[in-house]
């Protein structure tokens, strides 16, 4: 009876609630990811009808409310995908065709390659061509961000709800430990509740980002989590910084929500894209780390 009392005293309550808000979010996120997992694996076997992978994503990312009005005005997500997915289809074919020298049969084989589905995604449908392209390209050079501090401390593919997580469910343990600790000596709230609290923040900040950058460390380079990079393409954006052929970065949400920060290119021929502006991830390229991306204008496309 003694401890419980104590939980419910302020000095301890400051460090009880914020614990207990860790535990629930940490339930939530284990109930959220299993019925995501549950969700996704029947949506992909429906979703996957060979209609573009560009388009289909593109599809996905309206069908999940990320732009009602455009997916309206064109008959649902599932149509705009259909139309979109067409397009690039038919500019792809027609590039393959005249670059052949007139021979149908090869253009005609190019255009069926499922290959060639996922590759070519210029902003004309034109194969891009990436061999000038190099794996040491700068990434884009932004004003100091929480995305650009999270990089730097090595923890930017950790979701920012699991560091919240991980952070209250620290900052309860090493508050109650620190009351304890310094009730001993001062038997007064008031001046222990001090060194209690920079006690915690110090230690919560440090083992947060210590564990936080060592499962960043163990991460699949192309996986967040459940959420892969090539999760990512179709996906839409806006632009953080202006995005040329050689450096750029953009702000995109996968179909949970969650913000990702990613580097990013257009096309060697594309005009740049200016900050701010609304962009479509097209493609992530491996061999570089970054996606290509293109401008996005719903009442255009």
């Amino acid at each position: 009876m003694n401890t419980v009392a104590e939980l419910g005293q302020w000095w301890n309550l400051i460090y009880v609630i914020p614990f207990c808000l860790g535990v629930v979010l940490v339930l939530l996120s284990v109930l959220g990811a299993g019925r995501h997992g549950m969700g996704g694996h029947h949506a992909g076997h429906g979703m996957h009808l060979g209609h573009g992978h560009v388009g289909q994503s593109v599809g996905h990312s309206l069908g999940h409310g990320g732009h009602v009005g455009h997916s309206a005005t064109h008959g649902g997500g599932h149509g705009t995908a259909h139309g979109h997915a067409a397009t690039h289809g038919q500019a792809a074919h027609s590039h393959a065709a005249h670059g052949q020298h007139g021979s149908h049969a090869q253009g005609h084989s190019h255009h069926g390659n499922s290959q060639h589905g996922h590759s070519s995604h210029g902003q004309d449908g034109r194969s891009e061509g990436i061999g000038d392209m190099t794996q040491g390209m700068v990434r884009a050079t932004v004003h100091p961000t929480p995305w650009s501090l999270a990089a730097a401390l090595h923890i930017q593919n950790i979701p920012p709800l699991m560091l919240a997580q991980n952070f209250m469910l620290f900052w309860g343990i090493f508050g109650w430990a620190a009351n304890q600790f310094f009730g001993k000596s001062a038997h007064d709230p008031a001046r222990f509740i001090v060194p209690s609290l920079l006690a915690t923040v110090a230690g919560s900040l440090v083992i947060t980002i210590l564990l936080s950058a060592v499962m960043s460390r163990f991460t699949p380079s192309d996986e967040t989590f459940a959420v892969t990079k090539r999760d990512l393409e179709g996906r839409l954006g806006e632009a953080v910084s202006t995005i040329t052929d050689r450096m750029g970065s953009v702000y995109a949400r996968d179909a949970v929500g969650t913000l990702h920060h990613l580097p990013c290119r257009i096309a060697p021929d594309g005009a740049p894209i200016a900050k701010g502006e609304q962009v479509l991830v097209i493609e992530y390229h491996p061999e570089g780390d970054y996606y290509r991306v293109k401008s996005w204008k719903p009442d255009t496309e």
